[in-house]
């Protein structure tokens, strides 16, 4: 008959205790069990170093010979959310063992196992099946973490269109300020999963609701993310960075959330390609993500962001920069009109101030026309690329053309 939970931890108990106290003469075989216990850890522990990059960053800090408080700061940063995460793991393993301990204390060890969860005196026939608990993708954003250039961000500067402020300290999801109100082209995405029972609790802040939860996003080359990254959690100030957030739906599928979420990251990642800061970023990522992960007739929130950015990508980026060399062309032109009528009603007294003066603004007008047709070359030029990477996710992904289907349509009308 095997052994339930609550027989099988005593006798482990027992087994332990004897080998910390064990005579000299058993020293070697408690080091051969310890070097045993120790390599499982590591074997079992490798899925929680993969799903908190923080850990990898630590060692890569570590092989790339930061100093000692950077490394220190990198760590410390992210204790209070690994701490938060890890109790909120192992708080039902306790609870389970706590009930077993009872049970098998009042005479039950042979009814109880405290692996399913099972009353004592129950038919194992007539177990339930555990459910599967529901988890909710979450898409939030924060101030960009790239940049564009010193031109373009100042041109794309929209620091005037802040959101309003999300109010942490609320318990009601009904307080969350709407995403597509307040969205700009320039945030960094990710995507959060939440149990859908600690989303709705009335007795948790915000703030509480995202402590501990994995993230995941994409940051691309230049930002020291190890490649092939997966969950994260957040420290409680990156939390505090979060302008806007989005419910997308219930995460659909058996297996458990972070497992499906982890899959889909990976292939994405994989397929993924070239990262641009403006034409295939993180909100491409992200919003990709999140799609694959709700169930059907829940991508519409995904579609409705995906054809907002493509809006805000000409408003607020290509087009301000087209306009901006567009105004040079024609300041230098206007400067270089005025020398000449200065230089023909002084007769060409006045040559020697409107000479270079000509050359100037004749030179500043000419390289803005040619700025701007290189850019609008290089514009299309990456927007195509951008639609051979949307094939190829939709090849392996063909749900994800329902996302990507504006942008054929942007192609097949020859814009950009």
């Amino acid at each position: 008959m095997p052994l339930t939970q609550i027989e099988f931890t005593i006798l482990f108990a027992v087994v332990a205790g004897f080998l910390i106290f064990t005579p000299e003469r058993l020293l070697l075989l408690r080091g051969f069990l310890f070097w045993g216990a120790l390599t499982l850890a590591a074997w079992h522990g490798h899925d929680f170093w993969r799903r908190n990059t923080w850990a990898e960053r630590v060692a890569t800090a570590f092989t790339a010979g930061r100093g000692l408080h950077e490394i220190a700061n990198l760590a410390l940063d992210q204790v209070p959310s690994t701490w938060m995460g890890w109790a909120n793991w192992v708080q039902p393993k306790y609870i389970s063992l706590a009930l077993a301990f009872f049970s098998w204390a009042r005479g039950g060890t042979r009814a109880y196992d405290g692996s399913n969860g099972t009353a004592p005196g129950a038919d194992s026939s007539t177990r339930p099946t555990p459910c599967r608990q529901n988890y909710l993708a979450i898409l939030v954003t924060t101030p960009p973490i790239h940049t564009y250039g010193p031109v373009s961000d100042r041109l794309c500067n929209t620091t005037s269109e802040e959101p309003e402020p999300i109010p942490w300290a609320s318990t009601s999801t009904n307080s969350i300020p709407s995403l597509l109100a307040s969205l700009a082209f320039r945030r960094h995405f990710a995507v959060c999963l939440v149990a859908e029972e600690n989303w709705r609790c009335t007795t948790t802040t915000l703030k509480e609701k995202l402590t501990g939860q994995p993230f995941w996003d994409h940051c691309g080359d230049n930002i020291g993310s190890p490649p092939g990254s997966r969950a994260s959690t957040w420290s409680p100030d990156r939390i505090s960075q979060i302008n806007a957030l989005q419910v997308l739906g219930v995460v659909a599928g058996d297996q458990e959330p972070t497992e499906i979420c982890n899959s889909f990251y990976i292939q994405l990642d994989n397929i993924w390609g070239e990262y641009r800061n403006i034409w295939w970023n993180d909100a491409d990522f992200a919003l990709a993500l999140g799609h694959l992960l709700v169930g059907e007739g829940e991508e519409s929130v995904c579609c409705d962001i995906m054809r907002r950015r493509n809006m805000l990508r000409k408003t607020e980026v290509t087009d301000r920069r087209n306009k901006a060399w567009e105004r040079n062309r024609a300041g230098g032109m206007g400067v270089f009109a005025g020398a000449c009528v200065l230089t023909a009603v002084t007769g060409g007294a006045a040559i020697a101030v409107t000479g270079p003066l000509m050359a100037a603004s004749f030179a500043s007008a000419a390289g803005s026309r040619v700025t701007a047709h290189t850019l609008q070359h290089s514009e299309a030029r990456l927007w195509s690329r951008r639609r051979a990477a949307c094939d190829k996710l939709e090849e392996r992904f063909p749900r994800l053309q329902q996302l990507f289907a504006e942008d054929s349509m942007q192609v097949s009308q020859g814009t950009h």
